[in-house]
């Protein structure tokens, strides 16, 4: 199929025929309206932004269908973004002529410009003097302007700030966003907006001292601390439950505290297999559904806040084995109730990316710190679990990202194991070992990342390309001895 001519949006790949005839109506119903409030333009945002997941990100819009996207040159790659990218740059500046400024319209703006940046990152090349294609460096100087535009527009607005914030963590500045999540949190006007702020700082802590430090950094100890204390004081309830619990786990390893991780553990013994996350939740399910497995959630004395003696509390202990162990607040234990929700959620929540990938976050730091290459697989397959439902909800795709802690947590097993099998089951590429496979998703990550995570990819593939060679070297000896021996 021909792309699409100059100036003209590419053909919507409909996956929710219902949403885009919505979508119409109401930016039909936004056109004949006389007077717009703010209300109206964030009603309009989101009819793009609707639209825009819908079709996919500038890559995946862009490519036009039937067509693999890797077999479409560089080149045209770049002139099918950049076309679409207009498109929707026209859109925004239509919407900012008739409703103006807004912070709802910077974060769009912000998020299409940054996607942009990096695609330009990705495929523009040049070669040096040897001869060598390489990248240039990705400049998001642009986004740095629409940011530093809407702070002179609006000093010291919590909302800026917030975007700051994000796009330094985005980049993979932590430290920056650090202060900038730090700002927010005492700033923040009220208790939910405290701890959103407050996870999301949490959450960079996390990941500084995961992939930031030791490299001419700072020890991130303070940091983690500081986080701890900031998670030690919020409720346990509420709709950012299952965030806090996870980032109360991450920063707990981070710590070396002690954490009981049995609960979790036998959830994800319950879940997982030897053949991976797909053929352990398919027969988990299969075990409910004969009966053969009972869903313990609301067996499990951790999660009841009731009153011991309560008539509820007897009809609990008429249903199940044992009665419901019932503290007041103060008397709990964190640690105990923080991994029993972890497993509470896994049990009931076990299609959720981001509870996925926050507990093979769990698993590979685990690895890493302990030296147990059994938590780098079973964090493979939470991380592989992510693949799956992203496969389902965009259209095919998988995020370098995931890709990356999938390739990483093979990785770790295959240093620990000096293996290049280190994963049980056979390897989703037929005929190779899962090293390999690992190198092949690191070397897919690197050519759609840039900046401090394409860094990360680069070293990470280096590592693994190194190991595999080290591998077969030895291996490769070790038949030699073989066939030396006298028979």
């Amino acid at each position: 199929m021909d792309t699409p001519a100059r100036g003209d949006a590419p053909r919507t790949r409909v996956r929710d025929q219902k949403l885009l005839r919505r979508i119409r109506e109401v930016q039909s119903w936004l056109a004949d309206q006389e007077h717009t409030t703010w209300h109206h333009a964030v009603l309009d945002l989101w009819c793009h932004r609707a639209r825009w997941s819908n079709e996919g990100n500038l890559l995946a819009a862009s490519t036009p269908e039937g067509r693999d996207v890797s077999s479409i040159p560089h080149q045209e790659r770049l002139t099918n973004i950049g076309r679409l990218y207009r498109v929707r740059r026209d859109k925004l500046d239509g919407h900012l002529r008739r409703f103006s400024h807004s912070i709802e319209l910077l974060q769009m703006e912000v998020g299409l410009e940054r996607q942009y940046r990096r695609w330009l990152g990705v495929l523009e090349t040049y070669r040096d003097e040897q001869g060598v294609t390489r990248r240039n460096d990705v400049d998001n100087s642009a986004v740095w302007d629409l940011i530093r535009a809407a702070e002179q527009r609006w000093p010291d607005h919590p909302g800026v700030l917030e975007v700051r914030a994000e796009f330094h963590r985005y980049i993979w500045e932590y430290r920056r966003a650090i202060e900038a999540y730090r700002r927010l949190t005492v700033t923040a006007p009220d208790g939910r907006g405290r701890l959103r702020h407050g996870l999301a700082m949490v959450e960079a802590v996390v990941g500084y001292a995961q992939f930031s430090w030791p490299r001419n950094d700072p020890d991130p100890r303070p940091l983690l601390v500081e986080a701890g204390d900031l998670l030690a004081a919020e409720e346990r309830e509420g709709p950012f439950l299952e965030q806090l619990v996870i980032l109360r786990t991450r920063v707990d390893l981070e710590l070396a505290r002690e954490i009981d991780w049995a609960d979790v553990e036998k959830v994800a013994a319950e879940i997982m297999s030897s053949d991976g996350y797909t053929a352990g939740v398919a027969a988990m399910l299969n075990r409910r559904w004969s009966g053969d497995a009972v869903v313990t959630s609301l067996a499990d004395p951790g999660v009841w806040r009731i009153a011991e003696g309560s008539r509820f509390a007897d009809q609990l202990h008429q249903l199940f084995d044992t009665s419901p162990r019932v503290h007041p607040l103060a008397d709990r234990e964190v640690t105990d109730e923080a991994h029993s929700t972890i497993a509470d959620f896994l049990r009931e929540n076990f299609t959720e990316v981001q509870l996925l990938r926050g507990l093979g976050a769990v698993y590979l730091r685990m690895a890493e710190l302990h030296r147990q290459p059994e938590q780098a697989g079973r964090a493979f397959h939470f991380f592989d679990g992510c693949r799956v439902f992203q496969q389902v909800h965009l259209a095919g795709r998988v995020t370098p990202v995931t890709r990356f802690l999938m390739a990483r947590a093979i990785l770790l097993a295959a240093e620990l194991t000096q293996s290049a099998d280190p994963i049980e089951g056979p390897c989703p590429w037929e005929g190779k070992s899962w090293l390999e496979y690992a190198d092949r998703l690191l070397q897919s990550c690197k050519d759609e990342s840039v900046g401090e995570f394409g860094k990360q990819c680069s070293h990470f593939r280096k590592v693994t390309t190194e190991l595999l060679r080290s591998i077969r070297s030895r291996q490769g000896m070790e038949k030699m001895r073989n066939l030396r021996r006298p028979r």
